[in-house]
Formats: structure tokens, sequence, C-alpha cells
């Protein structure tokens, strides 16, 4: 193997589930009357940067992790809704070479996922690029399920968590004492196995040997809170009193989490925003939010350990694949699709002592999941590694690279000034198929530092599979500046005509650049089950292949 020119910095991402951007310390806009406790997130914002303007361009689960492993739109690759498989892409013959795992694999790092995974290739990382690959089960909080390279699902062994004779030991409870009381956290809880894992497998990696590349993606703060027959619902308050006795015996357990908001139920206060006020499900998520913080500081704790090599030359990202609506718009707790900020806008920190200048900025500028693949890649300079090892596999992963649609922000993180500026972000969501949550509406919106601008199409509205009635069309424009929690439309105000005017083309132009020229293929390429899908979510009867391909073109939104 070809060794770089330079020492390459390590890599740890960290992708959270459904944590919008105001819910940490210093980002809650109502933190003089209520706390968020996120101590390790501030302190990854005082340590590096924090973008303030972070979307998810298409904000659910499967398609956004897509986006950031394929640096493709969805229309592109080929994954327009939940629980599509980059087995289905449209765009290559295949993923070798071409998702981030291959490219930082290429370039000679030491590739790792462990966590949630929502991206098919029979639940193995390894098809994707990475070395080793522990995908955890389902999402319940208290499964301890997973699988290992793709593998048969296994219960987490507490005395060996990584399965391999290691005997490293579960950190966190082993089993539950009694089952008198909630799930969370006298529970086996999962976010701390996947850190045991993932904090294992870089104690047992040969730094010496190659850098590595770490992808731990944990399943909170993202619902159900509820737990099983005999471990009941976390939102079961009737023992919520007990838990401080659980805090004095031992100090790693997750139950630590919940101590901050012991007064929330009693005292709740609620974003301006939220609309249903639902107290429990505020603890909840936030505690939740507050348990995902610990174990990122669990990482943080681990790598300033290391010699200062390793503790100043790792990169270390931590963002979310969306957030949660948490009562805007009427919409309950941890729904999203929506343009909305509870459910598009998340955090992004990044910490790299080596690399930043001037730590503890705060970044505005406009930044996408899209931008995350060249992002990640050139902050790593796996361009120049890829060009020095010049294989045909280097090679075709460069040339992957180099086609990337997404903006590179690698300059707006090392330093201030001199990096893209982008007028725009580009947020979408194009289909409730394969779907079993509420229906959401079909939109394109475009976001500035100033405005959000979302035009909403026909929505298929109703229960499965009875969807008869479509949702009139209309849309949302909001003034970021003096309405921070979009609580005044502005769409159907004469007076902000010039606005749209000036907005509007920029939406024509994402929709020219990022969905159009792949439209006709997706139609044409994707499987049988992709197209009986939207078919089904479109009221489309037919059970002729072609004619659903057809007829499905013209469902689909123009503006």
């Amino acid at each position: 193997m070809n060794k770089p020119s330079f020492r390459p910095a390590n890599f740890i991402f960290i992708l959270s589930d459904t944590h919008r951007y105001d819910a940490m310390s210093f980002t809650n806009p109502l933190k003089d009357h209520f706390e968020i406790y996120t101590p390790n997130m501030e302190r990854m914002a005082q340590e590096g940067v924090s973008f303030k303007n972070c979307y998810t361009n298409l904000p659910i689960c499967s398609p956004a992790r897509a986006i950031y492993q394929t640096g493709r739109w969805p229309f592109q690759w080929g994954g327009i809704a939940n629980h599509m498989d980059l087995n289905d892409r449209v765009d290559e013959e295949g993923n070798e070479n071409k998702t981030l795992g291959f490219l930082f694999k290429n370039a000679g790092y030491s590739t790792f996922h462990v966590g949630k995974w929502h991206q098919g290739l029979e639940n193995n990382a390894q098809n994707a690029g990475y070395d080793e690959s522990y995908i955890w089960s389902n999402e319940r909080h208290d499964s301890m399920i997973y699988c290992h390279n793709g593998g048969d699902f296994q219960d987490l062994d507490s005395n060996d968590i990584l399965g391999d004779g290691s005997d490293i030991p579960y950190t966190g409870v082993s089993k539950c004492d009694t089952f008198s009381l909630p799930a969370f956290p006298n529970h086996p809880y999962k976010i701390v196995g996947q850190t045991d894992q993932a904090l294992a497998l870089l104690d047992r990696h040969d730094i010496d040997a190659s850098p590595f590349f770490l992808t731990l993606c944990m399943q909170d703060p993202h619902g159900p809170f509820t737990g099983t027959d005999s471990a009941p619902e976390w939102g079961d308050f009737s023992h919520r009193s007990d838990y401080p006795e659980l805090y004095r015996h031992d100090e790693n357990h997750p139950a630590k989490a919940l101590k901050p908001y012991q007064s929330y139920i009693d005292n709740p206060v609620y974003m301006p925003y939220d609309r249903i006020r639902n107290a429990v499900n505020n603890y909840d998520y936030y505690s939740s939010i507050t348990a995902v913080d610990e174990q990122l500081g669990r990482v943080l704790d681990w790598l300033d350990n290391q010699p200062e090599s390793v503790r100043d030359n790792t990169i270390v990202i931590y963002t979310s694949d969306h957030g949660a609506m948490g009562g805007a718009q009427n919409v309950a707790g941890g729904q999203k699709r929506w343009p909305h900020d509870p459910s598009s806008r998340i955090p992004f920190l990044l910490r790299w002592h080596k690399g930043i200048k001037n730590p503890g900025r705060e970044a505005d500028e406009l930044l996408s999941f899209i931008d995350f693949f060249p992002t990640f890649c050139h902050l790593a300079r796996l361009d120049e590694m890829l060009a020095e090892k010049s294989d045909k596999a280097s090679l075709e992963s460069l040339s992957y690279l180099k086609a990337c649609p997404g903006v590179n922000h690698s300059r707006n993180i090392v330093t201030e000034s001199g990096g893209p500026d982008p007028d725009s972000v580009f947020l979408f969501h194009f289909s409730n198929m394969n779907s079993i949550s509420s229906p959401c509406p079909i939109h394109r919106t475009v976001v500035t530092k100033d405005w959000v601008y979302s035009i909403k199409g026909k929505t298929r509205m109703g229960g499965k599979p009875d969807w008869t009635e479509w949702d009139e069309p209309g849309g949302w424009m909001y003034d970021r500046n003096k309405d921070p929690f979009q609580l005044d439309n502005l769409f159907f105000n004469e007076n902000f005509e010039a606005i749209r005017t000036e907005l509007h083309p920029l939406l024509q132009n994402w929709m020219k650049e990022a969905e159009l020229p792949f439209r006709n293929r997706w139609f044409e390429k994707t499987t049988r089950k992709n197209i009986k899908a939207w078919s089904s979510e479109c009221g489309i009867l037919s059970e002729d292949e072609e004619a659903m391909r057809t007829q499905g073109q013209s469902y689909v939104m123009n503006i």
C-alpha cells in the first residue's frame, strides 16, 4: 500500500437520528426559561466550529443517509423515499469505489461502521466499503440486537460486545433488575452498546498501520419512547421519583440523562411553534438528546486520552439525519419530511485541533447533506491520497469525487474567510411511499440566509389503502430573521410579491440542477418494487409495469 506524503487525519463521523437544531444548550432559544443539557455538544462548538445554517435536503432516514453515502441527489442515485436500498442504484453499476466508505478505504483508511444503517445492502456496510460492519436492528431503545459483517442478527453479549472472543464488556446496565420501572433507563440501552462497540474498535486499531474512518450512527433521539410488555413506556411517570436512587449506585448508568429534567413535567416550557404541547414527549425527547450527548462525551474523552498525534489530528463531526417537528404546524413529536426548521434544520459540529483556525467560531454559510461527501473527502485530503495511489480503484473513486454536485465546505471549516458562500440550499419531499406514519406534504423548498420559500404539491391524504383525497397545493414563506419560529406564513401576502418573485427562480434553478435531469432515468430503471410503491401512493391501479412507469411520471410535482 502506498503511504501518503503527509500524515492523514483520522475521522470520526457521529450521526444521531431526529435531532433538530434548536435542541442544544447553546442553540436553545428559550434557555433563559429552561435548559437543554448538552455540555459535550457545547464543548465541540467551543473547541471547533459550529454551523448555524445546516439543513438536511430530504428529511427522512434512508434518503438522507444515502445522500451522504453516495454524494448524489436522490433521483440521481435512485433512492427517493424511505426503506430504499443502495442495491437499487440507477446511476452506477453497483457501489464499489463509489460510496463514502469506499473512498476512505481506497485512500488507505481502515473503515468502520457501527449502529443504525437503513441503507440496505443485505445489512452489511462492507458492501459500501467498510472493513467492519456492526449494524443494529429495529428502533427500540432497549433492543440490543446487531449483526456483524452481514451475518445473523444476535443479542449483544454483555461480556463480549464485539462477539470475537476479546471479552470486552458492555458498560451499561446489563440486565433489567425489575420490570416495575420504565424501559429507560433501567433497561439495557442501545446507544451505550453502540458507543461501546465503536470505542472497542478504535482501541484495537493499529494507528501506526493506517488512519481510521469511523461512522457511529446512534438511534436516539428517534422514538418510540416505549418499551415492551415487561418494560413499560418511558412515559410512565409513576416511578420517575425513584430515579435519583439509581444515580448514586452506578455512575455509568444512563439514568444520568434524565436527572436534569426532573422538574420539567411539573413546569414545562414549550417552543413557540409547539401547538401540541406534550410535556411527556418533550421530556423524553430532551433526555434522549442528553443521552446522545453523554455518548458523544465518551468519544471525545477517549480521544483526549490518546497521544497528541492522534488527539490533535482526528476530525470529529456530529450531526443528525433530520430534525423533529415537535408540535410545529400541529404535527406531533418526531415527525419529519416537512420544510420547516424543526424538521429540516440540524446541528453540525466539528472539532479538529490541528486543522481548525480560531476555534469557537459559528459559521453562517448554508450547508446541506449533499455537501457532506465532498466536504469530508477534501477535509481528509482524499483527492490527494487517491491521486498518489493511482491504482484503478483509487482513480475510479477520484473520478467519482470530482463529479460530486455538492459544495466543498472544507475551507469554511478550517478558516474564517475565503470559502464558498452558497446563496441557498434545496429541500424536498417527493412522496409518502413506503411510509407507515401519517402523510406529510409533498414540497420543493429553497432556503436562503433570510428566507424560506416552499411550494407544496398535491399530497395524497387519508389512510392507506384508501387514500382518495388530495390536499390543495399552496406553500409557505417565512422571514428567517424576523420570524425565527416560522409562525407567520407570508406565502399569500401580497406585500411580499417582490420577495416571491426573487426566490422562485432560485427554486426553479435547483429543480433544473438536482431533480429534472434525473427523473426519466429513475422511472425507466428503478426496480419493479419501487415503481409499484410509487404507483400505489399515486393511486395508479394498473398492475402493468410499463403503464406504471409511464403514468407515474405525470404525478411528480412540478413548480
